[in-house]
């Protein structure tokens, strides 16, 4: 069990939901209960990585009631790192930064360096996110050293990453690539190919920035073909993406047109329709430059319609964190309140009681400002709440145009009846509204008049507010940028205490989602008209499908994907008539020398002239080439007997060396030659592409082990 563990552990990163699955299924079983306590922080861990997180919350809280309960100190560190990387993703950033440091001092008492090593490194991530640029380069380097001096070569490579991306925020876009070079050094090591592709994406992603396309491409070429073979699916969008902008500013439509393709099959495939929603719209945006507005309406109609289910399934995880976090608080306050046995206590009790009901109010605000994306419903919804929550003289929020440097509100209550609107600039010294976006700082008076001269006056010229004595106002913030301000104000003094302070903040990021919502759907629902108008002007044509590329760019014959679905057709024609198929897999000989010595542009030249003297050879309309994949063909030739695919083979072989293409560094000969595997059967019911396919590729390596220049065929091996 404890072996089946350290697998899990070793898959966990690579294939999350395998790991997840594997614990599930053996964490029953174990009697042992420190194997228990590690199969629940694989358990957590996979969660996370799949980002999982509001079911993660539930495995931490039993996991570090397990480690409490049995007297597990030593593993206390692990669970405060798996908490703040919870309340990380939460984007509670205090609450992540509180449980690191609980770990960090848990260290003290029982050493364990590769986690310190973790924690300091994910409170660089926070500082990171935080656009604290300076703080986050401190412990990412603390990390580093820490990571390099236990040898913690994977952990070392993540921290050269995330240094190279600190860098790069910084515009050190030298230093960057430095860090990221050496990141890759390491990945190897431990030979950690999600690290290396992630590092050559990050790569691209900084070539891209400066404007050399070329080795952004180049970068991205690579870091895409190692996600392929990983099927690492998540961040293979994210590369494509990033390319089809390239292709895109290079004006290379059809090319970038490709890319969407795959990108919307595996966005498809993941479920993910912000990937979805964001290739279709870069197709859109091909389409519209092209002029072939049919298409273009249809892909913004695909973006438009993802679009607006991603902001729903958003909300909904929002809203099962918040959730999460409620049920969590909630039966830790359950036990708190089990403890009380006095007076004092229950004075406890009955403030913990307050706080659910409050909770509760939040939970119920959220849920409604979240189901509507009518801006002035939103405000009244809030007034309404949140005088149940204190006394509100005056309520209003107000939405901050960054462009244009200007704040202004409709949305403006006293005593519940509505305000004249308000425009405010950016710069006005006498607003403290403005002073919060400015500064990005909330606000908590309990007497204004004492206290105005710290933030200026408020609203005198428009004789508004200025009775109120005490003040509350919060930047309305998504990702550090400020989308309005909320401000809450009474006539009396010390009307508010810190308690509200803290329910209004918990509030504030609901309202900033809100705003921008509806300020999103408006945008869009603008943007859908004047598409549907376009459209309008255009119902006398007909809508023409896309059709991804058989073709390879560079030989002008059939790819492999074409070769795949082709053989596929073929393979069970053959098995329902009973009928033979033959297939040959020929190899350029010692082509690495070729490029090597000729360079990559000979190199593409040879290719194309060695596909098109290939294609020469066959006789019948029925019979296929295509290119498999770089020095490397592969030839269906139907209804052909053994005799029949040895002709083709042999003219194939005459063609290649009656043109006799110069390769003096060959050890074999003066010129190109080529080496072919060839495989003829009628196909049982159970046989697979795969194995005739393997088959051939046997015989193909046995001509190369006789000394390449020839044909083997694995019916003469049988």
């Amino acid at each position: 069990m404890k072996k089946q563990l350290e697998y899990v552990d070793s898959i966990l990163r690579s294939d999350p939901l395998k790991a997840y699955e594997m614990v599930l299924d053996f964490k029953e079983k174990i009697q042992d209960i420190e194997l228990k306590v590690e199969a629940k922080i694989l358990e957590a861990r996979a969660l996370i990585v799949m980002s999982r997180v509001s079911e993660a919350v539930k495995i931490a809280d039993e996991l570090l009631a397990m480690i409490n309960k049995h007297g597990f100190d030593e593993k206390k560190t692990t669970a405060y790192n798996i908490i703040g990387t919870i309340q990380f993703e939460f984007i509670n950033y205090d609450k992540a930064l509180e449980a690191y440091m609980k770990g960090l001092a848990n260290i003290k008492a029982y050493p364990d360096t590769d986690t310190e090593a973790m924690i300091l490194n994910n409170i660089g991530d926070i500082y990171n996110h935080l656009e604290m640029l300076d703080e986050a380069l401190n412990y990412f380097y603390m990390s580093l050293d820490l990571a390099k001096e236990n040898e913690f070569h994977s952990l070392v490579g993540i921290c050269q990453l995330n240094l190279a991306e600190v860098h790069f925020k910084k515009g050190e876009f030298e230093t960057a690539l430095d860090q990221i070079r050496l990141a890759i050094n390491y990945f190897s090591t431990e030979e950690d190919y999600i690290g290396i592709s992630h590092a050559h994406y990050s790569i691209g992603k900084i070539y891209k920035t400066i404007g050399n396309y070329e080795e952004a491409k180049s970068e991205l070429n690579l870091s895409i073909t190692i996600m392929r073979r990983l099927h690492e699916k998540h961040t293979l969008i994210q590369a494509y993406e990033l390319m089809i902008e390239i292709l895109i500013d290079e004006k290379a439509y059809n090319d970038a047109l490709e890319y969407v393709e795959d990108a919307m099959q595996i966005s498809k495939i993941l479920a993910n329709k912000k990937g979805f929603g964001d290739i279709a719209l870069h197709a859109a945006n091909i389409y519209e430059i092209q002029e072939n507005l049919v298409e273009a309406i249809k892909y913004y109609k695909m973006f438009a319609e993802t679009r607006e289910t991603y902001e729903k399934d958003i909300e909904e995880e929002h809203q099962k964190n918040i959730d999460a976090q409620i049920n969590i608080e909630k039966a830790m306050h359950e036990k708190e309140i089990y403890r009380l046995k006095n007076v004092e206590l229950r004075k406890k009790t009955d403030e913990i009681q307050k706080l659910y009901e409050d909770m509760n109010t939040i939970n119920a605000i959220s849920q409604d400002i979240t189901s509507t994306l009518d801006i002035r419903k939103i405000l009244y919804v809030l007034y309404e709440n949140i005088n149940k929550l204190m006394d509100a003289t005056l309520f209003g929020i107000f939405l901050y145009d960054e462009k244009k440097q200007k704040l202004s509100t409709d949305l403006m209550l006293q005593y519940g009846e509505p305000l004249e609107a308000i425009e405010l600039d950016i710069e006005d010294e006498s607003s403290i509204i403005a002073w919060v976006v400015r500064e990005k700082e909330a606000i908590f008076t309990e007497n204004f008049s004492s206290e105005k001269e710290k933030y200026k006056k408020d609203f005198d010229r428009n004789n508004l507010g200025h009775n109120s004595k005490s003040i509350i106002a919060i930047p309305l913030m998504i990702q550090e940028k400020v989308v309005g301000v909320m401000t809450v104000q009474s006539s009396n003094e010390s009307a508010y205490n810190s308690y509200h302070f803290n329910l209004l903040m918990t509030l504030a990021s609901h309202i900033a989602i809100a705003i921008k919502n509806s300020q999103e759907s408006l945008k869009l629902s603008t943007e859908i008209k004047e598409r549907i108008k376009t459209q309008n002007k255009l119902e006398v044509l007909n809508e023409k499908l896309s059709h991804m590329s058989y073709i390879d760019a560079l030989t002008n014959i059939p790819n492999r994907r074409s070769f795949v679905d082709y053989f596929t057709r073929e393979l069970h024609r053959a098995k329902r008539q009973q009928e033979l198929v033959s297939l040959l897999i020929i190899d350029i000989d010692f082509f690495k020398e070729y490029n090597d010595n000729y360079g990559h542009v000979e190199g593409d030249k040879c290719l194309f002239l060695v596909a098109s003297l290939l294609k020469r050879a066959l006789k019948r309309e029925i019979d296929f080439v295509a290119r498999y994949g770089g020095d490397e063909f592969v030839a269906v030739l139907s209804n052909v007997d053994y005799d029949g695919a040895l002709q083709v083979a042999e003219e194939m072989t005459y063609n290649i060396k009656d043109h006799a293409i110069e390769h003096t560094y060959s050890p074999i000969e003066d010129i190109i030659t080529i080496t072919i595997g060839g495989y003829s059967v009628i196909p049982s019911n159970d046989m697979t592409m795969e194995q005739i396919i393997h088959n051939a590729d046997n015989a193909l390596y046995v001509a190369k082990d006789k000394g390449r220049n020839q044909i083997s065929f694995y019916n003469d091996m049988e």
